[in-house]
């Protein structure tokens, strides 16, 4: 059995976003599905996700960074993970806004590439792969260890995650029952 993932699957286009308007839109925009406006400059909305990347990009606004984790809050995260035997509660959408804080941050640099800004980027992404590391090899091991899916670790996963753990499960669920057949057989 061959097991494909695609994020767009998880990261759907209609997840919501936060945003801040740079600009007064003093008239209704139509974008997809949606109208938006009129809006003050400076004012917060959320919006789904395809709608938040036409907005930024025509730079009627930026994304709320108040609301995505920082370079200290992945580094955090993926140091306590790493030095932790169990898995660590994560939020549901945590992978979800470090894209969005990548997706800021790079951003910013197409205005200012700045070297502060460029290193700033290469530690949110290694941080983040490092956290991703640490977490997809204890979800392995409990996926082995245990081949249902148990609640309580569901609970501490990123929507991300659940589908790896559940489909891991299955696999690997499905792999022993096999074998037991086939040696009991």
């Amino acid at each position: 059995m061959i097991v494909s993932y695609r994020f767009n699957d998880v990261l759907h286009p209609s997840r919501e976003v936060e945003l801040i308007a740079l600009a007064d839109i003093s008239v209704e925009l139509e974008i997809g599905d949606m109208h938006i406006g009129p809006v003050r400059k400076g004012e917060k909305m959320v919006v789904p996700l395809v709608v938040a990347e036409k907005l930024i990009e025509k730079e009627l606004c930026k994304l709320d960074e108040t609301a995505l984790p920082t370079l200290t809050d992945v580094h955090k995260f993926a140091w306590f993970e790493a030095r932790s035997l169990e898995l660590q509660p994560l939020e549901k959408d945590f992978y979800f806004k470090v894209k969005l804080l990548i997706k800021s941050i790079s951003q910013e640099i197409k205005r200012d590439s700045s070297p502060e800004l460029l290193r700033k980027l290469e530690l949110v992404k290694s941080s983040f792969y490092d956290l991703v590391k640490s977490r997809v090899q204890k979800i392995v091991e409990l996926a082995i260890a245990r081949p249902t899916v148990d609640r309580t670790i569901i609970d501490k996963l990123t929507l991300e995650e659940r589908e790896l753990y559940i489909k891991l499960c299955d696999v690997v669920g499905e792999w022993f029952s096999s074998l037991r057949k086939f040696i009991e057989r």
